[in-house]
């Protein structure tokens, strides 16, 4: 006979949800991945030039202009609120509220608003675009073979006898002191 088919249970539909959520942020989570090579090859220190000065700004603006709409889309909210994004939002917070008391609040506002809020919007992205492990395990891949490629040239800028700090360690790639 018929079979009369099959309602969707709230379970099911949050299964499917689920899964649909965690598919979510494909393009985000390729132009973090592109933002994290631009950061990690520093294509100014190959290639001076104006471009190449401003290109982690421009590709981090691209990252957040394709991750905005698309976490409205998929949660209808700015940011997933778990524990960890939430203790960082408290951290940013007690960082703003500390800058009238810097020694110098001109300062402390150009650090804030300058690096540090960069560093907590790019940790917000992260945890609402890396939601499954392989995810996790391309960025963690990333950051080792970047991780082996500056230890390698730094080693070998040693050996050569260039860009020494303080005339016995190595400096590394990116002005490290």
């Amino acid at each position: 006979g018929l079979e009369t088919p099959r309602r969707l249970e709230s379970s099911d539909l949050k299964k499917t949800a689920s899964a649909f959520l965690k598919r979510g942020h494909v393009f985000s989570y390729a132009a973090l991945f592109l933002f994290t090579i631009v950061l990690y090859a520093r294509p100014a220190e190959i290639y001076p030039s104006g471009l190449t000065a401003s290109i982690a700004l421009v590709v981090g603006v691209l990252t957040l202009g394709v991750f905005i709409p698309s976490q409205f889309i998929l949660e209808g909210s700015l940011t997933a609120r778990p524990r960890e994004v939430i203790l960082v939002l408290l951290f940013c917070l007690t960082g703003l509220l500390s800058i009238p008391l810097a020694i110098d609040p001109a300062q402390a506002w150009h650090e804030f608003s300058d690096t540090f809020i960069r560093c907590i919007v790019i940790f917000v992205v992260l945890v609402n675009v890396v939601r499954t492990e392989k995810r996790l395990n391309g960025l963690l891949l990333l950051a080792l073979a970047t991780g082996i490629w500056l230890s390698l040239g730094a080693i070998n800028d040693y050996r050569l006898g260039f860009m020494t700090v303080e005339g016995y360690r190595a400096g590394g790639r990116g002005g490290a002191t």
